[in-house]
């Protein structure tokens, strides 16, 4: 408990920070997380689903305690008397071969033979079990969103820092060229062709402002904050974590901690318990029955059905008395219509599909396992080689800069080698932010954390 009010007070404490104070903040990818768990709305209706299963529960443990309820009830006592011709009547009417009595006071109840309860109670409380899973899972599936839009931030970030280094470029080269025409070493071309990268760069960077602030919208609903207008930064990731688990490995560990292997199980499991209660409604059910409370035996008869004042004075204080009854019911259905059967046959129908829904969810979960873990490491080769790339083109870059300017080469080498820089900047930081989504994924399918996962 003191744990949570620290994590509210913490999220809220960050929330008006960032919406007060005029500078960026910088907030890292574990403070967004919290904020996350604290105030996404999926997560509360996950909780309030795990509330709703413990009260089932308790609703099912209900059948087996004590019922007392207050009971008012009419209570009749027929006496066989002899026709003319000296048989026993063969109907009897009530009020006319019969006396009314009344009983007013508590009734207990004691449920001593249910076949079905013992399978509905172990049902609900396998839903519990089941909704805190379906918990874990919402609260995992955040993590992972935030994660991937945090990074995906990080990213547009950094794109349009390179685009606004473009832009700045292009205005150096403008200045260069027009220099240069005045000078009578370039030609007019050159001029109108800068201006033209000039304007196309600006292009690119307007992109990829728009594109941060979408991936900053997306950051702060994944972290279910409402506000769009809080100003804040992400703390750059420096190191990459790597796996320390083979793919069989983490096949291994999906199947005993993946969080929908686990509820598909729990649902198989209660389909099962509900087969069985199903069959038990053919048995009987016995319960104990007493009564405690005050009786009137004659309220109506033969003689007073008709007469309302004598019915009033049979109603006095006088003529009730006290009175214990018990006794024990028992009841075993004789005819449903084929309803029992068939609530048989749809429990079993849910459990072989419950079975189809776990094997498919291994199916998918190995693909998805086996997906990441490939590119992940195909993510690390094209990192390595992306730094390749830039390392030679900021080479060539440097040679065709001293070219130009000695009047040898052309400005359209320049354009190039500067276009290739960036590319191979842009591939390599795109690599680096996919390979830590591509990382938040597996730990999710897997349904462990990365600090698990990854080397220490």
């Amino acid at each position: 408990m003191f744990m949570k009010i620290f994590l509210f007070g913490l999220s809220v404490y960050i929330i008006f920070t960032l919406s007060l104070y005029p500078y960026i903040k910088e907030v890292t990818l574990n403070e967004c997380i919290e904020i996350a768990l604290q105030n996404h709305p999926e997560l509360k209706a996950a909780e309030e689903d795990e509330r709703k299963a413990k009260a089932n529960y308790k609703i099912a443990q209900s059948k087996n305690k004590l019922l007392v309820n207050g009971e008012i009830k009419t209570i009749e006592f027929f006496e066989k008397e002899e026709d003319a011709s000296g048989s026993d009547t063969v109907l009897d009417i009530t009020g006319i071969d019969s006396d009314i009595g009344l009983f007013a006071g508590p009734t207990l109840t004691y449920n001593l033979i249910d076949p079905q309860r013992v399978g509905i109670e172990n049902s609900t409380r396998l839903s519990i079990d089941l909704l805190k899973m379906n918990s874990v899972k919402v609260k995992k599936t955040i993590i992972c969103n935030v994660k991937r839009s945090y990074y995906g931030y990080l990213f547009a970030k950094e794109n349009s820092e390179l685009m606004g280094k473009l832009v700045d470029k292009f205005k150096k080269k403008l200045q260069m060229a027009k220099a240069l025409f005045k000078r009578g070493q370039r030609p007019i071309l050159d001029v109108s062709k800068s201006e033209v990268d000039l304007a196309d760069a600006k292009l690119e960077y307007e992109k990829a402002k728009n594109s941060e602030n979408m991936m900053k919208i997306d950051l702060l609903v994944s972290m279910g904050i409402i506000n769009d207008n809080i100003e804040f930064s992400p703390s750059s990731v420096d190191e990459l974590p790597q796996l320390r688990f083979s793919l069989q490995e983490l096949n291994k560990l999906a199947v005993d901690y993946y969080p929908e292997i686990q509820i598909a199980r729990y649902i198989k499991e209660i389909n099962k318990l509900n087969i069985s209660a199903a069959k038990s409604a053919r048995y009987p059910i016995v319960n104990l029955i007493s009564s405690i409370g005050f009786f009137n035996r004659n309220i109506v008869n033969n003689d007073t059905v008709d007469d309302w004042k004598e019915i009033e004075e049979n109603l006095k204080s006088d003529n009730w008395e006290g009175r214990l009854q018990i006794g024990i019911t028992a009841s075993v259905p004789l005819y449903s219509g084929g309803a029992i059967q068939a609530n048989v046959d749809s429990s079993i129908a849910e459990y072989n599909k419950s079975i189809y829904i776990e094997r498919n969810i291994l199916i998918k979960m190995r693909a998805m396992i086996r997906n990441y873990f490939h590119s992940m490491n195909e993510l690390v080769k094209q990192m390595e080689i992306s730094k390749l790339i830039e390392d030679n083109a900021r080479k060539h870059l440097m040679l065709a800069q001293k070219s130009y300017k000695n009047g040898i080469g052309f400005q359209l080498d320049i354009q190039d080698a500067e276009m290739a820089v960036l590319k191979a900047e842009l591939s390599f930081i795109k690599a680096r932010y996919d390979y830590l989504i591509m990382l938040a994924n597996l730990s999710n399918v897997v349904g462990l954390g990365e600090e698990y996962l990854c080397i220490k």
